[in-house]
């Protein structure tokens, strides 16, 4: 997967004019539409059936997640490494509206994605909670270490409005909504126990696997650039989610809780994309 990440990363710094930001967006649309003005009406980039594919990839920043009901009060957390975002999907124009400079159209997309991070580690801070029992005195509890991966597969179907279209560029904002598989392989993670004082008298290794189906959603921003009538070549920002969930029983005798149940995932990509008219 190291390969794949760095083939994510390297197609992310070729997209500059994304990460320029707002000024610079600016800046391509003013330059388009005068050159468009001078050719009185834009240029209309459709092919006669108004289908096309469309192709991601990129890096996947995934936040770090909240591990719930672990009795902690300030809930200890999973954090992952830069990964991969993946994405493929075809597409329907539904509507376009011609205008003096450019073009706006509103279009549907089928989308299904690709997105994995490895675990970079448990932390938490260390905390006192109530006697469970004799398992559990009154004492001072952390958690820590951990290894393993997170995937997850989204299958969507995205609303997209291309805001500007000349025939060399087209701008667009997309939201869309689904479901999720996500699946989850921690290991190795630690659960430490410590005397009133803070010292270490205990630690306790547990490990989680599992995976669940749930709610999706997305929304992002593309710039394009036409190399053909029918072929565009740019990049996209792309924020996703899914809400909470929980992901399997615990492996690992005197830990305080027997299922692992984890916050809601936020993704933020950023990456190259294709688009191709049939």
């Amino acid at each position: 997967m190291k390969m794949f990440a760095a083939l994510a990363t390297s197609t992310a710094l070729t997209i500059p004019a994304m990460a320029a930001g707002p000024d610079v967006l600016g800046l391509l649309m003013l330059q388009d539409g005068a050159a468009e003005t001078a050719n009185a009406v834009p240029a209309d980039k459709s092919a006669p059936s108004d289908l096309y594919f469309k192709g991601d990839v990129g890096l996947n920043l995934l936040q770090d997640v909240k591990m719930r009901d672990t009795l902690l009060d300030q809930a200890p957390r999973i954090g992952f490494r830069p990964g991969i975002d993946a994405n493929i999907g075809f597409g329907i124009d539904l509507a376009k509206t011609q205008k003096a400079t450019h073009i706006e159209r509103f279009s549907m997309e089928f989308t299904a994605g690709f997105i994995w991070n490895e675990i970079d580690g448990v932390t938490s801070n260390t905390e006192e909670f109530d006697p469970l029992g004799p398992f559990f005195p009154l004492g001072l509890y952390s958690y820590g270490g951990g290894e393993g991966r997170m995937l997850q597969i989204p299958l969507n179907v995205d609303f997209v409005w291309t805001a500007y279209e000349t025939k060399r560029l087209s701008v667009a904002l997309n939201a869309g909504i689904g479901v999720q598989w996500t699946d989850l392989d921690l290991k190795n993670a630690d659960f430490t126990t410590y005397d009133l004082v803070g010292n270490p008298t205990g630690v306790t290794q547990f490990s989680a696997k599992g995976n669940a189906v749930g709610f999706h959603y997305q929304a992002g921003i593309d710039v394009l650039f036409a190399l053909t009538s029918s072929i565009e070549l740019g990049g996209y920002f792309r924020y996703s989610g899914t809400p909470a969930s929980s992901m399997g029983k615990i492996t690992g005798t005197s830990v305080p809780f027997g299922e692992l149940k984890i916050g809601e995932l936020n993704n933020f990509s950023v990456g190259a994309r294709m688009t191709v008219s049939f």
